[in-house]
């Protein structure tokens, strides 16, 4: 990830957090909500793509993830503007985000979708646990608990070639 930083505005809110942990705060929100608004691009292009037989099934999927994920972009968005920071523009998301962006030119089948989709969660929701550790006593919500049934959902569409559970034993 390139170095990039986070933009206070000119005044700082008085909110009893110093201006070490605004900071702190504002750069896990400003590199979440990077990685959902990239995951959304990513989930919304899917949408328009998916060729498959099952494909009005997962367009639905998909774009009640987007609408989902915008959703929880906002709130990140007035959390991040609350601190006193700006939310950054798309480049900047760019160089924030921790999730792998597309390949110019690479148009995966249905399963592998979900199967990238499926990835992106699960790392978002292990940054968000790492990131909460960096920002544990600041009392910021956790966001991970819907990204999980998020990705939930994704792994429910999950197919083998015999139409299984991936190699997975269910309980």
């Amino acid at each position: 990830m390139a170095q990039v930083q986070v933009q206070r505005e000119p005044v700082v809110p008085n909110i009893g957090l110093n201006e070490k942990v605004l900071s702190e705060t504002a750069f896990v929100l400003n590199t979440a909500i990077s990685d959902e608004v990239i995951l959304a691009l990513r989930t919304t292009n899917y949408a328009y793509n998916v060729v498959d037989p099952r494909a009005a099934m997962f367009i639905d999927l998909f774009k009640t993830q987007f609408k989902e994920q915008e959703v929880l972009a906002d709130k990140i968005a007035r959390h991040i503007r609350g601190l006193g920071y700006k939310v950054p523009n798309l480049s900047e998301k760019l160089r924030f985000t921790r999730i792998d962006v597309p390949k110019e030119g690479e148009w995966p089948d249905c399963n592998t979708m979900i199967t990238n989709l499926l990835n992106n969660h699960e790392t978002i929701v292990q940054n968000l646990c790492k990131d909460r550790e960096r920002v544990k006593d600041l009392g910021v919500k956790a966001i991970e608990d819907l990204i999980l049934e998020w990705a939930w959902q994704l792994r429910t569409h999950i197919q083998t070639q015999t139409g299984g559970t991936g190699g997975k034993a269910q309980h």
